[in-house]
């Protein structure tokens, strides 16, 4: 593996990871919140989040 595409590969996984790490977050603001708006705020964010999750895995799979 080049230089570069490990470099692409390693930017990307960090990138995953911060979409698993905002889905955590978003999904404890939303089981922490008792507003019913902030709820659904928080857990559309979430939802947000893995979708992010499901492109950057499929941006990795075609890439590798």
């Amino acid at each position: 593996m080049t230089d570069a595409r490990k470099t692409i590969l390693d930017i990307l996984k960090k990138a995953y990871q911060i979409e698993v790490d905002g889905y955590t977050f978003y999904s404890m603001a939303a089981d922490r919140s008792d507003k019913p708006a902030v709820q659904e705020l928080f857990d559309k964010l979430a939802h947000d989040e893995v979708e992010h999750k499901a492109y950057l895995k499929g941006v990795m799979r075609n890439f590798d």
